[in-house]
């Protein structure tokens, strides 16, 4: 059985990874994706379950 943990800093390249191959699949189908916002989301593992903003994906107010 697979368990779910909060991500850590090493999680960075996978979870990078992961949202690329999101995108590139998105995008095959003409939708739009967050590729200009990887670095962004994958900068923020300590605060995974912190409320994303839709104008700044990393801001934390």
């Amino acid at each position: 059985m697979f368990t779910m943990r909060p991500a850590t800093e090493d999680d960075t390249p996978g979870v990078a990874s992961m949202i690329t191959a999101r995108c590139d699949w998105m995008e095959q189908r003409g939708s739009e994706t967050w590729r200009e916002n990887v670095d962004a989301f994958t900068a923020r593992p300590a605060t995974a379950f912190a409320p994303i903003d839709q104008e700044t994906p990393c801001s934390q107010d």
